[in-house]
Order: C-alpha cells, then sequence, then structure tokens
C-alpha cells in the first residue's frame, strides 16, 4: 500500500508518484511491516524513514511496538537500520515470487544480526521473577524484536505465505492469510482500487486492461 487511489482516471495516473502516507502495518508480520517503510520501492521509492523521528514514531505506532516507549535513535543509526531493511527484503523476496532462495549466502547476515544482538540479552532475578533483560541501546533493541521476527518467521515455515503486492510500483510484502491463497494486493482499499480504476479507465478509453 505504498500509494493512494485518486478520484481521478487520466493516462498519467497509472504511473504517479502519489501523496505520502503515513505508515501503515498490512504485512502480518513486523518485520515485513519494517521492510514495507519503502513505498514504490519497485518505481520511484520513496523511504519512509527519512530521519530518525520517522523511525521512532513508527516504532511507537500501535501495531508496532508500543511497550518499548519512544525509543531514542541517532542519525548514525540510521545507516544500520536502511541496510538491515534492504537485506531482509531480498531474503523474503525470493519467498515471495516462489524462487527456489540462496539460503546459505542469504542468511548470513540475518545470522551475523541474530549473534551480535541476542548476546545482549541476560537473566535477572527480578521481583521474585527471573526475566530476559536488554542490555543495549534503543536501537539495538527495536533491531532485536525486528530481526527475532524474521527469524520465527523463515523458522516456522510461515514464509511460504509470503507474497508481494502485484502493482507495478508498489513492492510491498505480506503473508497471504485468504482462503484460497490468491490475494494479489497489499491493500484493496489503495493498489486494489488503483487497479480497478485503470482497468475501468481502459474499457472506456479503447485500451487494454493494465
Amino acid at each position: 500500500m505504498s500509494h493512494r487511489a485518486g478520484g481521478r482516471a487520466t493516462g498519467a495516473m497509472e504511473r504517479s508518484i502519489p501523496s505520502t502516507q503515513d505508515f501503515q502495518f498490512i504485512g502480518g508480520s513486523l518485520a515485513l511491516d519494517f521492510v514495507n517503510t519503502v513505498g514504490n520501492r519497485l518505481g520511484q521509492a520513496r523511504d519512509y524513514f527519512a530521519t530518525p523521528r520517522d523511525v521512532v514514531r513508527w516504532a511507537a505506532m500501535p501495531n508496532c511496538l508500543p511497550h518499548l516507549g519512544l525509543v531514542r535513535i541517532r542519525r548514525g543509526d540510521m545507516a544500520s537500520i536502511g541496510s538491515r531493511r534492504e537485506y531482509l527484503y531480498e531474503l523474503f523476496l525470493p519467498f515471495a515470487k516462489g524462487t527456489k532462495p540462496n539460503v546459505s549466502r542469504m542468511l548470513a547476515a540475518l545470522n551475523l544480526d541474530i549473534r551480535q544482538l541476542w548476546s545482549k540479552k541476560t537473566l535477572r532475578h527480578t521481583d521474585g521473577r527471573v526475566r530476559w533483560v536488554f542490555d543495549g541501546s534503543a536501537a539495538e533493541q527495536l533491531a532485536h524484536a525486528i530481526v527475532s521476527d524474521a527469524a520465527d518467521l523463515l523458522s516456522s515455515g510461515r514464509c511460504a505465505l509470503i507474497r508481494q503486492c502485484q502493482d507495478d510500483s508498489c513492492g510491498w510484502l505480506y503473508l497471504d492469510r485468504s482462503r484460497e491463497k490468491n490475494r494479489r494486493w497489499c491493500s484493496m482499499r489503495d493498489c486494489g482500487n488503483r487497479a480497478k480504476a485503470r482497468r475501468f479507465y481502459a474499457q472506456h478509453h479503447g485500451k487494454g486492461a493494465a
């Protein structure tokens, strides 16, 4: 859902760049929603994490990680956040396309993150209970949550449900939990409606349907 369906049906609308929307959570997985913070990935891509403040706001949203509170993200954290997002996209994409992934190469970056981030977890006895405690920065705590979700997505077999929105520009990933496993769009309210508008325009202006 990287763009909004417009009210006008013009030839230019098919490839136009719509107004930026707020963060959306349609992936069915924290790791996929993290990857989907790039809008129009297959067209003129827009990074929704333009500043550290954007990352903080994303993490604090109700569908994300509100229990972390307002995490502190520094500008120096942005490079690792961006690289993590891209290697996860490359890791998930073959499952979405139904192609055979190069597992060894593609898991290397994830395994490195797992080793580095999980080493910061320790067990402590507090308030009469033994609890996991994460001893790291806010950026590392956020990364740990995302990486853990990605690892669970892969190891649970749910990765077989990953699909990519069929809009030409969108590129967002999601888990297809539909009964027939035939979901085509990140959202019918957005890319699905855009496809309907293109078909309607084509049918009434003598062009082939998009």
